[in-house]
């Protein structure tokens, strides 16, 4: 299956990503929002190496699946690990719905861009 290892790398990134930045933000002090430009890279590489073995549809799933993985299980990392979220105390209250709306969202449009980079 074409999808497979790119979802399965993208899961393996976006977990990276949430641990690893979620200690660094804690650490270093800088807010743990400036690292949405390697998801947002991570589900356009998915759209992109998709798209190179199938179709738009099969990389908007896989980004989408990524994307979905983020919203539930990397926020549960970033949190636990103590990521730094900054003042706003909305950051660490945002709803599951309101997460995934965002995240599905966003990694179809990433999964587009990755598609017509392809």
């Amino acid at each position: 299956m074409p999808i497979l290892l790119p979802t399965l790398l993208g899961l393996l990134a976006v977990t990276a990503i949430d641990f690893f930045g979620s200690l660094a933000s804690r650490r270093l002090g800088f807010n743990y929002a400036l690292l949405t430009p390697l998801s947002l890279i991570t589900y356009a590489f998915i759209g992109y190496w998709v798209s190179k073995e199938s179709a738009l549809p099969w990389a908007i799933l896989s980004a989408c699946a990524v994307g979905v993985y983020d919203a539930t299980v990397g926020w549960s990392i970033a949190l636990r690990m103590g990521a730094n979220l900054g003042q706003d105390p909305r950051a660490q209250q945002s709803g599951l719905r309101q997460r995934l709306t965002a995240m599905l969202g966003i990694s179809s449009v990433c999964a587009l861009v990755g598609h017509y980079l392809a």
